[in-house]
């Protein structure tokens, strides 16, 4: 058995006026933690000085390395590859844990190990946080019972904003190592590719109903908001093809049912907001590319591509016309803010 129990990647750039509040609230997880915090080339400030320190302070629970730029993708795979904890999560440098929650987990986490119990996917709550606004909770609730072993064909429906996202995961590494997944360099948005490439490769599942991570939203700087994903649209647009291409290659007969149709479900999702940013872009060729997106899938992906299509969201960005664009932004917009869609 490994000596530590979980590893928390902290992708750390330009991030230093943050990062002391994120690395102090996963510190009491203590010595079953292993804290990795990966300077990815940040030149402007004193990132790696204050990794440093805190390596320096806490040796047996913080790692620190320092790398040349490579991006968000790269970080996580320096922090995959030095990994040495038995189950594996990230954290962006400007989010924080929940302490009690964080104990909880990794008290949960040995508690399966003790009993030689396998487990390849540890699910819990996140929580968006956002100043000025009250927290909202997106949890699991539903689709999984809580605190109990399951398989994908125990899962139940999921509602309209439940999803399986970065910030409530933790994979087991021998389930990272076998689906041998690497996120592109220089490229935003790939956090999707590691939540959606190991799924297949999992097969139990523990929920567990508690708000571990605090999402920090409404930056105008993170890569979530609106007028950054616009800009960074190309990006968005070369991660959904990859993600096309990795279902494509997925042998679907063999997964469970249920766990191909939530597969297909996400694979809308992020084609249905690609398709959206594009009609807000609204640029010269915005909607040729749109469809040529579609019609990539329908090629690519022909034996699923109803599925993915019959989705409520891709329905939505397929109304036809001017009209039908506009509706389809307004929904969205409206969606960002009733339903924490974002």
């Amino acid at each position: 058995m490994n000596s530590k129990i979980l590893t928390v990647t902290v992708p750390c750039y330009n991030s230093a006026s943050f990062m002391s509040d994120c690395v102090e609230s996963l510190l009491p997880g203590g010595d079953d933690l292993e804290i990795i915090l990966i300077d990815d080339g940040s030149p402007n400030d004193n990132t790696w000085e204050i990794a440093r320190q805190y390596q320096e302070r806490y040796p047996n629970i913080v790692r620190a390395i320092h790398q040349e730029n490579g991006g968000y993708g790269e970080a996580v795979n320096t922090g995959m590859r030095e990994a040495t904890g038995t189950y594996f999560g990230i954290m962006d440098a400007d989010d924080t844990a929940n302490v009690e929650h964080l104990k909880s987990i990794i008290k949960r986490m040995k508690e399966i190990e003790a009993a030689g119990t396998l487990v390849d996917l540890v699910l819990c709550n996140y929580v968006y946080c956002k100043e000025g606004e009250e927290d909202v909770s997106m949890d699991l609730k539903g689709p999984f019972e809580t605190d109990k072993i399951l398989h994908w064909n125990d899962m139940k429906r999921f509602g309209n904003t439940q999803y399986i996202m970065i910030h409530n995961v933790f994979y087991r590494m021998n389930v990272l190592e076998e689906c041998d997944v690497h996120l592109p360099s220089h490229v935003c948005y790939s956090d999707n590719i590691l939540v959606l490439y190991p799924l297949a490769y999992c097969d139990t599942i523990y929920y567990m109903d508690v708000d571990y991570y605090r999402y920090t939203i409404g930056r105008p700087d993170q890569s979530v908001n609106e007028a950054v994903q616009i800009r960074q649209l190309d990006q968005q647009l070369f991660i959904t093809r990859k993600l096309i291409d990795h279902f494509a290659k997925i042998d679907t007969k063999k997964l469970p049912r249920k766990l191909y149709k939530y597969m297909a479900r996400d694979l809308s999702l992020i084609l249905a907001t690609t398709s959206i940013f594009l009609y807000i872009r609204n640029q010269e060729g915005d909607i040729e590319t749109k469809k040529k997106i579609w019609r990539y899938v329908k090629k690519t992906c022909r034996g699923s591509y109803f599925l993915i299509f019959r989705q409520l969201l891709s329905l939505w960005v397929h109304l036809p016309g001017k009209r039908g664009r506009r509706i389809t932004v307004r929904g969205y917009n409206w969606a960002n803010k009733k339903l924490n869609f974002r």
